[in-house]
């Protein structure tokens, strides 16, 4: 299991110099740093997920999204989900898996993979260049997360301001 921190800082206590370094390059929380030290506890019993690299994650009131690569994707879901399932367990949460894409709209079309999206529309002001997401009114029942909850978690991933959009 491969995290952004080395092992001696998931462990616990203050991050090295080369790991604060990079956790500040990366803009990542205290509380991504906490559930990254989680899941280094939880994942450690699972020996075949020993190469899967998490590149972030984000935690909220209900739900915890690992981005990890495609290859790790595959293996942190596991067969019919069970091992995102046990996961969750272990956790406590809901857990959500997506592999990181550094194309924006493509990491937004594997966080919402079940729900149709109409458009990414890119808008630019002065404040800079957002992301609206266009989703089908009937479908805001079913998203997996709040629209708020989406907006925050996306922009701390990405670094990008990101809307959902219900038309």
């Amino acid at each position: 299991m491969r995290f952004l921190i080395c092992q001696k800082c998931l462990k616990g206590g203050l991050l090295c110099e080369s790991c604060a370094k990079v956790v500040g390059e990366a803009g990542i929380k205290e509380s991504e740093i906490k559930m990254m030290r989680k899941l280094g506890k939880v994942l450690k019993k699972y020996e075949f997920l020993k190469d899967v690299e998490i590149k972030r994650t984000v935690d909220s009131e209900n739900m915890v999204i690992i981005v990890t690569d495609s290859d790790g994707a595959s293996l942190l879901i596991g067969k019919d989900g069970g091992m995102a399932k046990k996961l969750a367990q272990d956790i406590g949460k809901h857990v959500r898996v997506v592999p990181y894409s550094s194309s924006t709209e493509e990491f937004i079309r594997n966080l919402f993979h079940n729900t149709h999206i109409l458009g990414v529309n890119i808008v630019y002001s002065d404040g800079g260049k957002s992301y609206k997401i266009k989703v089908p009114r009937n479908e805001a029942a079913s998203l997996p997360i709040e629209p708020e909850e989406f907006s925050r978690m996306t922009s701390s991933i990405l670094n990008e301001k990101i809307e959902l959009v219900f038309v």
